[in-house]
């Protein structure tokens, strides 16, 4: 990208000069120098900003193509994250990769591409989305195969079903239920749980209905004792449709609980109890986990007793979905292999931009206004690539993809920035540098922007 042309006075000349400078007394050397030894530095100075790699001009190229074809924003952000260098390199050429309508789907896994063409070449009335939704809930294989074990079951989002299972050494954070809300002596559940139960119980009991538990948390030893027996009475297949395997049960995460009975000959949905939380369970973080007319998609036959926590948002939201819980999770956004790490920014309640991040030839880059916003800077985008950032302490002045003013001090970014959909995009690293903060990375990769920007002279700007 060509850099702004425009006339500068002497003062700021003087001050363009200074890149790489953040002291008044370097300022003060070269006010003392000739406009033509000024002009001369400064082109230097230009001349030797980082030119764009082969890697990111292609990226670029690729992405203007698929705003072209009306693939933009999130989509388009997800999509790039999928898309490997042979792709890319062919959409930059004005070709369409094989497949790419698949992988344009938002909850599209890259190396999941076999199984959906398998299903799609079975069951080729099935839309696309159908096609995606059914593989990543692993409902093209049977119910306890190619199962994976969970890795962060600590997680408020974890899924334990036919093919996800817990350790069996995971024990959550437990607390002991209340015995005014439980029937079963010594139940637990997670604190979370447990304080949104009895909130939801308050509530009911307000009108008149009567919310307890009857099973909550139990272990993985607990979970395999129950089955056993269960298998013993009835065999195994027919245990399958009520009973979860070690492991496999939600109840093991501490996020799950049966209410008022756990027996379908109780009529459970006929009561006015089950009707008061269909219409309210959401409202205080929990879903139904098990629905009528599901059992195809959740291997269980229906419980109206078993709720699950999520957290009102979730809850409500996976609710309003009409899904199980098992579709709701296969059809979230995913990021592709070639998705940058995570990216935090802040010292204090750290603030996430992971789902607006890139990762371009190596290098992982943010919003330039989500970035102002996460560290409460004002911000201000003009046409192209004019931007203007500032807080207290601080004003960022955008000259070119590489250039930039610093509180009127101009410093050369490591790697340039570049437009995407009309959203500046700005190196987290590169920036950290240029305004002082630390960038520290984790051993899972994730990006830590901390600390306070450096106290940068305030000198003339443009």
């Amino acid at each position: 990208m060509a850099v702004f042309q425009r006339k500068f006075s002497a003062a700021v000349l003087a001050c363009l000069l200074l890149c790489g400078c953040t002291t008044p007394e370097r300022a003060a050397q070269l006010a003392a120098k000739s406009e033509t030894e000024k002009k001369t530095e400064y082109q230097q100075a230009v001349q030797a900003q980082p030119a764009r790699s082969q890697a990111l001009e292609t990226f670029l190229a690729a992405a203007e193509q698929l705003e072209a074809m009306g693939i933009t924003g999130q989509e388009e952000r997800l999509l790039l994250t999928k898309l490997g260098e042979r792709e890319l390199s062919q959409l930059a050429a004005g070709q369409i990769p094989e497949h790419l309508d698949l992988l344009a789907l938002p909850h599209a896994w890259p190396e999941r591409m076999e199984r959906y063409l398998a299903l799609l070449a079975k069951y080729p009335d099935l839309s696309l989305q159908e096609v995606v939704t059914w593989v990543n809930t692993g409902l093209d294989t049977p119910f306890y195969t190619d199962e994976e074990l969970v890795e962060e079951p600590e997680n408020l989002r974890v899924l334990a079903n036919k093919y996800h299972a817990l350790p069996e050494d995971y024990v959550p954070q437990l607390v002991d239920m209340d015995d005014r809300y439980t029937a079963a002596k010594g139940a637990q559940l997670q604190p979370m749980a447990n304080l949104a139960f009895m909130r939801m119980a308050d509530a009911a009991a307000r009108d008149g209905i009567r919310l307890f538990n009857v099973s909550a948390y139990r272990s993985y030893a607990i979970q395999e004792i129950i089955y056993n027996n269960y298998v013993a009475a009835s065999g195994q297949a027919y245990a399958d449709t009520y009973s979860a395997r070690p492991g496999h049960s939600e109840h093991q995460t501490g996020l799950a609980l049966d209410v008022n009975t756990a027996s379908e000959l109780d009529g459970f949905e006929n009561t006015k109890t089950y009707a008061w939380l269909q219409e309210h369970c959401a409202d205080y973080g929990f879903i139904l986990r098990y629905p009528q007319g599901k059992t195809s998609i959740t291997g269980y036959a229906f419980e109206p007793w078993h709720y699950r926590y999520l957290g009102v948002e979730e809850a409500k939201a996976c609710q309003a979905s009409g899904l199980t819980y098992d579709q709701y999770v296969a059809s979230q956004p995913v990021k592709g292999p070639y998705a940058p790490p995570a990216v935090y920014v802040g010292s204090r309640a750290p603030k996430e931009l992971s789902d607006a991040a890139l990762a371009v030839d190596g290098v992982s880059y943010v919003p330039a206004s989500l970035l102002a916003q996460a560290m409460d800077w004002s911000w201000a985008q003009g046409s192209g690539m004019e931007l203007v950032i500032s807080g207290q302490d601080i004003r960022i002045q955008l000259l070119s993809d590489s250039l930039l003013l610093v509180n009127g001090i101009p410093a050369v970014l490591d790697q340039p920035v570049f437009l995407l959909d009309g959203e500046i995009m700005v190196p987290v690293e590169a920036m950290a540098k240029v305004i002082g903060m630390e960038c520290s990375q984790a051993a899972n990769g994730t990006l830590y922007l901390s600390g306070q920007v450096s106290a940068f002279p305030v000198t003339l700007g443009l």
